[in-house]
């Protein structure tokens, strides 16, 4: 408690799931399937009940205990010190989650459940289903990773000395004792592998347990720190391979090479009973992940070496493990099509004779289904299926890398079960899954995603675009579905093989593929044909570039001229580039693929059948295209990526001058008002009539609308004359720029406009200015 604050603890419980909750200030604030007592208040919906409640909040001392008991009848009771006991709540539905502020004075909470409280609703512990556990067992997870089908970890030969093993190296029991009892995966792990283990005995007169996690160590091997004579070094406890590059997890913390990086990471080690499983993941970003029950317990360590083993110690209260996970054999060498050539061989086809289908599948499929997913999905035929096994949500799959430019990521419907409503859902998502706190549905999802619904497209968990030519919910069985990022970072629709056009722009380009099996959609395949490149035959390429009206953009357009056809050519982005040719900008400012540039003419703009208007950021807002202008795109700094620029920041645009064009390319940042000069005068980005706002003659201006940014109060007029036609134009320049939300104030036109600038945004909320330097980013000139 800290007493110079006013306030303190508030409690409640919410029929919202944490995920989807969007964290106010204060739980006061939370107005939606929400019962809170604040002081001696009862708020339900941020409502105030009753204000005389027997219990003040704002009187507890330290070491006072406070709960909540849900009963049947759908009353909460209020618990004090174990004891007193008073309704609070009542009409309460039965799936909630008990909520807290540490407002004010209270600072620290410290759960008090003991473990014979446990409930079998945790998610970490319920009821087993192992029919080798005896009744009399602690109660047992359900697993929500499947293990991977594939070749079968075992333990390394090299261990402790009261180290055991047997059934081939994949049982491991301590023979006498508490300790001496490191033991070893049999092989470094792979990225994106799961070494996982299951408790098969448990001795309680011990105390201490099971630590889990990484070491540098090669087992079996010589150590320069430790030879004995002609022998390699043996280790028997942690505390020997300290020297060697050690990272795990003992009882609720991480430690590396024995000091404490990581305090209460997960439930404690020590817990850990019959049938209870534990694993590790090394990720394709080298960061430890722990597994207890198959949840992810979320980043343990980073910066990891790509080469580590498995190890594990035995000690304490359990004395035997099983190894319940698998290795999948991928290829080393990247997938290639193979050529065709008339000198092949036929020692060649008696070789591709003996391949295993397997091996086959693995060099036909671009993608594999990735290790994480649904607490519902089960995975087979290599990774290459996936089931949802029960109810109609919990089922959200993940391709197993990140889609490159061009790259269909595509899944044919299997099987459909009529009893639900609503179906499938496709998209991408910006992160690993490794680092995502999997949803029940994945609409909900609310970083960087963005998925196809219905006929709806969903982006951050909110609605963005609707009423789209296509329904997913119609597709039938024995169909495909697939989503594909072309090289403008825009995503693509794909039904059968055929292109819908792009239902997304601008996202980002390292992304994964997700799919949803939710409702009717209970089995996928990934199709395991070479989908680089190829989407069907020509006559259906030609025919879904006609009919979706995107040859300028899709990947079509590379093929159009193989094709016999005319490709598209906008002399407006050709008379822009021009001008932009005599401004003598250094090529290195900009992206080296041209297809980046992107005209923003009538023409062109009807052309993509995009809409005018988009939003961007986490939250999202609102900003128009420029449309009647034409982009060229700027390399983005490389910190960039490692903060999601792309995914979480808004967009907007800046008005500016020819002549500063270059200056501000330099300095990678824009020009407040009257700080540089052009053509002899003092240039602002501000209008006379702004002279009582000389309090922002410091200040960036940025508008959500090309409309407000690059009208005359802001962008110069330049005279243009083209060398090729040799008649003069009238050019503005413009910056597209990306702001860090929060970092900028929003006010109103203050010009005497009667009538809306932009129909798509109020005058009041039209102009956006900055002071803070590393609040925006350059994204296009």
């Amino acid at each position: 408690m800290i007493y110079r604050w006013s306030g303190s603890l508030v409690i409640g419980v919410t029929s919202q799931k944490p995920e989807d909750v969007d964290l106010p200030s204060t739980l006061t604030d939370l107005s939606t399937q929400t019962w809170i007592l604040s002081g001696t208040s009862i708020i339900h919906d941020g409502l105030v009940f009753n204000s005389t409640f027997p219990i003040d909040l704002d009187q507890l001392q330290v070491g006072t205990r406070i709960g909540l008991v849900r009963h049947e009848d759908g009353t909460v009771d209020i618990v004090l010190d174990g004891e007193e006991k008073y309704q609070a709540f009542t009409d309460v539905p039965e799936e909630v989650y008990g909520i807290f502020d540490l407002y004010g004075q209270c600072c620290q909470l410290t759960v008090t459940q003991s473990e014979g409280d446990i409930s079998p609703d945790s998610p970490l512990f319920w009821e087993a289903s192992d029919s080798n556990v005896s009744n009399s067992s602690p109660a047992v997870p359900k697993l929500n990773i499947t293990a991977v089908p594939g070749i079968p970890h075992k333990f390394h030969h090299s261990c402790g000395t009261n180290i055991s093993l047997s059934d081939d190296c994949t049982i491991a029991s301590r023979t006498e004792g508490y300790d001496n009892a490191v033991i070893f995966s049999s092989k470094p792990l792979r990225p994106g592998e799961l070494f996982q283990v299951k408790v098969n005995k448990v001795a309680k007169i011990w105390s201490g347990s099971l630590s889990i996690g990484f070491t540098k160590y090669h087992p079996g091997g010589v150590s320069p720190r430790h030879l004995s004579g002609q022998f390699p070094f043996q280790p028997n406890k942690l505390e020997d391979l300290i020297g060697e590059g050690l990272w795990i997890m003992q009882g609720s913390s991480i430690k590396k090479n024995g000091r404490v990086v990581k305090s209460n990471y997960a439930p404690t080690l020590e817990r850990l009973s019959i049938g209870f499983t534990v694993g590790v993941m090394l990720t394709t970003e080298c960061t430890m992940h722990i597994f207890l029950n198959g949840h992810d317990m979320g980043l343990a360590v980073a910066d990891l070496p790509k080469s580590v083993y498995g190890v594990l110690d035995l000690y304490g209260q359990v004395e035997s493990i099983t190894v319940t996970s698998s290795a999948v054999n991928l290829p080393e060498e990247p997938l290639r099509a193979p050529s065709i050539s008339s000198s092949s061989s036929s020692s060649g086809s008696e070789e591709a004779d003996k391949e295993t289908g397997a091996e086959l599948r693995h060099k036909q499929s671009l993608f594999r289904f990735h290790g994480i997913h649904g607490q519902n999905i089960a995975l087979s035929n290599e990774n290459l299926t996936a089931k949802r096994t029960t109810s109609f949500n919990h089922g959200v799959i993940f391709s197993h890398k990140p889609l490159r430019q061009n790259q269909l990521f595509e899944v044919r419907i299997d099987v459909l079960n009529c009893h639900w409503t609503s179906s499938v859902k496709i998209g991408v998502v910006g992160l690993a899954p490794e680092k995502i706190t999997l949803p029940a549905n994945v609409s909900t999802m609310r970083r960087s995603t963005w998925v196809l619904q219905e006929d709806l497209v969903f982006h951050n968990a909110k609605k963005v675009k609707g009423k789209l030519k296509f329904n997913l919910d119609n597709v039938k069985e024995g169909r495909t579905v697939g989503v594909m990022i072309d090289e403008n970072h825009n995503l693509h629709l794909f039904l059968d093989k055929q292109d819908m056009g792009v239902v997304v722009y601008d996202v980002p380009s390292h992304c994964y593929g997700v799919v949803d099996l939710y409702g009717q959609c209970q089995q996928v395949s990934i199709m395991s044909e070479e989908m680089m490149g190829a989407v069907g035959p020509p006559e259906e390429k030609e025919k879904a570039a006609l009919e979706s009206g995107l040859k300028e953009h899709s990947p079509m357009s590379v093929l159009l001229p193989s094709l016999g056809l005319p490709a598209w050519t906008c002399h407006y982005q050709e008379l822009c580039a021009s001008f932009k040719e005599t401004l003598g900008l250094p090529d290195g400012f900009f992206e080296v693929s041209v297809k980046l540039s992107k005209c923003y003419c009538h023409t062109c703009h009807k052309h993509r059948g995009e809409e005018a208007y988009s939003t961007k950021g986490d939250p999202p807002r609102g900003y128009s295209r420029p449309l009647g202008w034409c982009k060229f795109g700027l390399r983005l700094n490389t910190l960039a990526d490692v903060i999601h620029v792309l995914e979480t920041w808004n967009v907007a645009y800046h008005g500016t001058s020819a002549g500063l064009i270059r200056k501000i390319l330099d300095r990678r940042t824009l020009i407040p008002g009257g700080e540089l000069l052009y053509g002899g005068l003092a240039y602002s980005s501000f209008h006379p009539q702004d002279k009582e706002h000389s309090s922002e003659a410091k200040q960036v201006l940025m508008s959500p609308t090309i409309k407000y940014a690059g009208s005359d109060l802001f962008c110069e007029k330049h005279k243009f004359t083209d060398v090729k036609n040799k008649k003069t134009y009238s050019v503005r320049v413009a910056f597209q720029v990306l702001v860090k939300p929060g970092c900028y104030t929003v006010t109103g036109e203050n010009n005497g406009a009667n009538q809306p600038i932009d129909p798509y945004f109020e005058n009041r909320e039209i102009r956006w200015n900055t002071k803070e330097k590393d609040s925006w980013c350059l994204a296009l000139y």
